[in-house]
């Protein structure tokens, strides 16, 4: 999310190209896909790498031929190897789309400290869309039934042989209550990634995450929640000694502390 209004100016010029006369495969993209999650949402996976230490990665989208719409960068530092490898890319980006689409174009790029971007794009057919097929029925006449008059009740009346006490009638009110809005945020390790997960009442509502470290700068995400309240993140960075908030209108709604 760092440097985002300056990250899509400079990727919209510079797309898949990189600049005459500069060593080339500084970064290098060695595998892309997308993978599909829901009716809406696309999970954009790169696997790059470059031979500098300092790079910056993320996706971007699609809104016509030649026309991007949403551009993400995360900036990394990594010490180099002893394969001579530095920054290393290897995230799976959540895209939420606004509406239901046949499918779906997005793309992931990489570049190096000295701004030079490799790129792919790609495209996903979308795997829950399903075609309904309307059956016509022929219109036929309808015999309204003629209205039945319920038998009359016959009514006994006998005299008590006994008394009988008089109850009190107790009036019962049948009430489910109201359900409380919430909103829960919880990490866990998944391998060599962590994954944030968020559950709420909210459907279809921008929320953020922010995560804070002692001596680091804070990380963000913005997302959409999904039509049944929920969003999945899964990401490379070290989450562990830090702590998590989940936003809403820029109020804390939940935190969780990463040991």
């Amino acid at each position: 999310m760092l440097r985002k209004t300056l990250v899509f100016i400079v990727f919209v010029g510079l797309l898949t190209v990189a600049a005459p006369g500069r060593a080339s495969a500084i970064c290098v993209i060695s595998s892309a896909r997308l993978q599909q999650i829901s009716e809406r949402e696309i999970l954009a996976i790169i696997d790059g790498k470059c031979s500098r230490e300092v790079g910056e990665s993320g996706y971007f989208t699609e809104i016509s031929p030649g026309v991007y719409g949403e551009v993400m960068a995360v900036f990394g530092q990594r010490n180099i190897d002893q394969n001579g490898v530095g920054w290393k890319s290897e995230y799976g980006y959540n895209i939420v789309f606004p509406e239901s689409r046949d499918s779906y174009s997005a793309g992931v790029w990489i570049s190096d400290a000295d701004g030079v971007i490799h790129s792919q794009e790609m495209t996903i057919s979308n795997s829950f869309v399903t075609t309904t097929t309307s059956q016509i029925i022929p219109a036929t006449s309808v015999v309204q039934p003629s209205p039945i008059t319920p038998p009359a009740l016959e009514v006994v009346a006998s005299m008590p042989t006994t008394s009988v006490p008089t109850k009190t009638s107790i009036v019962i009110i049948e009430d489910d209550g109201v359900e409380d809005d919430f909103a829960e945020i919880s990490v866990r390790a998944q391998g060599n990634k962590w994954l944030i997960e968020v559950y709420s009442s909210y459907r279809s509502v921008p929320m953020s995450i922010k995560f804070r470290k002692s001596g680091a700068r804070t990380i963000a995400w913005n997302f959409m929640t999904l039509n049944d309240g929920s969003r999945r993140i899964l990401t490379s960075r070290n989450l562990g000694s830090g702590s998590l908030m989940l936003m809403m209108n820029g109020e804390v709604v939940d935190r969780v502390v990463v040991p």
